[in-house]
């Protein structure tokens, strides 16, 4: 009788938590699309709006500003490309050993750390925890434990090695160690996004 007479406020307690979740999905999703539509029409027209937008400067003013914006757009599409390149290499790994192991989620669990890399810092550490999960749930401790000493062993070579060589060729140009103290540095700072926006700010 207690419970019962309880349910009714549970229930809408329910209702109004659901309701909250699927508004929030559904702004995350008009957020992702806007965003891409964005990306597609600047890749489209950037360069075009770029110099229509400057063209009423004076002319030393809008060499300037227009070699400005053509330094920070090949920043941008380098640390970008890097960026890719490692979330692509990182799910290669990963698909590369769960086929050899015979695992049955190889290619789901390979698009999500490709995924997962993507978020500086904590995002190939989450990815590869998240397979070692499912690996002790669905396949065994033995297979779990093998993966983990490949993907830490990875990850070093990626922070410390890869990722900062790729930063110092191609337009970025920024020294190795200076790209590992940016990191730091943006991360306290401004946390995820601080380490986002590290390197091209560096750059």
């Amino acid at each position: 009788t207690e419970q019962a007479s309880s349910l009714p406020s549970r229930l809408s307690s329910g209702a109004s938590e659901l309701g909250s979740i699927t508004v929030s999905l559904l702004e995350h999703l008009i957020a992702a699309i806007t965003v891409l539509t964005l990306t597609f029409f600047l890749l489209l027209d950037g360069r075009g709006m770029f110099q229509r937008g400057t063209v009423r400067l004076p002319v030393p003013e809008r060499e300037r500003a227009r070699r400005v914006g053509v330094r920070v757009a090949e920043v941008v599409r380098a640390y970008v490309s890097v960026n890719l390149v490692l979330a692509i290499a990182a799910g290669v790994l990963t698909w590369g050993f769960l086929e050899i192991e015979g695992f049955h989620l190889a290619v789901p669990m390979a698009v999500l750390m490709a995924f997962l890399d993507l978020i500086p810092l904590i995002g190939l550490t989450i990815g590869g925890f998240a397979v070692a999960v499912v690996l002790v749930i669905d396949g065994g401790p033995g297979d779990a434990i093998v993966w983990l000493a490949i993907f830490l062993i990875y990850q070093q070579l990626q922070d410390r090695v890869i990722q900062p060589l790729m930063y110092k060729g191609g337009a970025l140009k920024v020294n190795p160690a200076v790209a590992i103290v940016a990191v730091i540095v943006g991360a306290n700072l401004a946390g995820v996004l601080g380490a986002l926006l590290a390197i091209p700010t560096v750059a």
